[in-house]
């Protein structure tokens, strides 16, 4: 799991394309981003090879635990893949 430590909205949305490498796990992973809730909810999960919308390429609002939200992927990835987020 990468960690990113950042605090304020806009110094997590200034950050490069975070790297997903569910590659040589059987079957695939699911994708998690985590954060503190007090952020608010993300408008927009980006990737890196396909833009996308929140919502359009599979990332859903899984909830809010113990103070973090929890977004996932809707499938299990077996490609590596790289993503940014937006508020």
């Amino acid at each position: 799991m990468r960690t990113i430590n950042s605090n304020a909205k806009g110094e997590i949305e200034s950050r490069d394309f975070m790297d997903f490498d569910p590659t040589g796990t059987s079957g695939g992973e699911y994708l998690y981003i985590i954060y503190n809730a007090s952020l608010g909810n993300l408008s927009k999960i980006v990737g890196l090879s396909e833009p996308q919308a929140l919502g359009d390429g599979g990332w859903f609002l899984q909830g809010t635990v113990s103070g973090f939200k929890v977004y996932r992927t809707t499938n299990k990835n077996t490609v590596a893949s790289q993503y940014k987020v937006e508020f």
